[in-house]
C-alpha cells in the first residue's frame, strides 16, 4: 500500500514544472524578444531603402521614356521644364508621367505607375489626379534633374553626372546626395 502513494505523489509532482525550468523559459523567452525589437527597425530601414531604390529608379527610366517618346523634356510646364536644376517630384511632374497632363503628355502615354499611397494628399476628398508631391518612405518629396543641354549629362549639386536624369531621395537623414552622404542617400546614379 505504501508504494501505491509514493507513486502517485510521484505522478503529482512531474506534472508541475520546476522554478527553474520556468526561469529557463523566460530566459529563453526574454532574448527572443530582445532580438526581434532590435531587429525590426534594422529590416524597416532596409526595407525603405530598398523601396526608394526601386522608385528612384522609377523616376529615372519614366523620365528617359518620356524623352525618348517625344525628343524633348516638358516645356509648358515652368515648375519641370528640364532646365538642369534639381527639382521635386511635384504635382505637376507626377501627372505628366503618369499621362494626366495632356499639354505636355499629349499621348497621354504613363511612363510611370505612382500609386496613390506614394502621393502627398493636400487636402481630405483631393481628387486623385489632384494629388501632390511623390513622396518617399520618410515622407519627403523625391527629386530630379534633367540633362537641359543634351549632353547626356547632369550637375547635381556640383557633381557632374554622367547620365541624361538624375533623380534621389534625401534618405533617412535627409541630406543632399553629395559623395560624403552617399550611404545615407538614394540616388539614381
Amino acid at each position: 500500500m505504501v508504494s501505491c502513494v509514493y507513486k502517485s505523489h510521484f505522478v503529482r509532482a512531474r506534472r508541475a514544472f520546476s522554478l527553474t525550468e520556468l526561469l529557463v523559459v523566460v530566459a529563453i523567452v526574454a532574448v527572443l524578444a530582445s532580438l526581434v525589437v532590435t531587429g525590426v527597425p534594422l529590416a524597416l530601414n532596409r526595407a525603405r531603402m530598398s523601396k526608394a531604390q526601386t522608385d528612384v529608379a522609377s523616376i529615372s527610366t519614366a523620365w528617359r521614356h518620356y524623352f525618348a517618346e517625344y525628343n524633348s523634356w516638358p516645356m509648358s510646364n515652368t515648375s519641370v521644364v528640364g532646365d538642369g536644376l534639381p527639382r521635386e517630384m511635384g504635382q505637376e511632374a507626377c501627372n505628366i508621367l503618369t499621362g494626366l497632363d495632356l499639354a505636355d503628355n499629349p499621348r497621354a502615354l504613363p511612363f510611370i505607375e505612382i500609386s496613390l499611397k506614394d502621393r502627398e494628399n493636400k487636402a481630405p476628398g483631393v481628387p486623385p489626379n489632384s494629388r501632390g508631391r511623390f513622396m518617399d518612405p520618410w515622407k519627403r518629396p523625391y527629386y530630379y534633374a534633367l540633362d537641359h543641354d543634351l549632353n547626356d549629362r547632369v550637375v547635381v549639386f556640383g557633381i557632374e553626372i554622367p547620365a541624361p536624369v538624375a533623380a534621389w531621395s534625401r534618405g533617412p537623414k535627409n541630406q543632399d546626395p553629395i559623395p560624403e552622404n552617399a550611404t545615407r542617400t538614394v540616388r539614381s546614379w
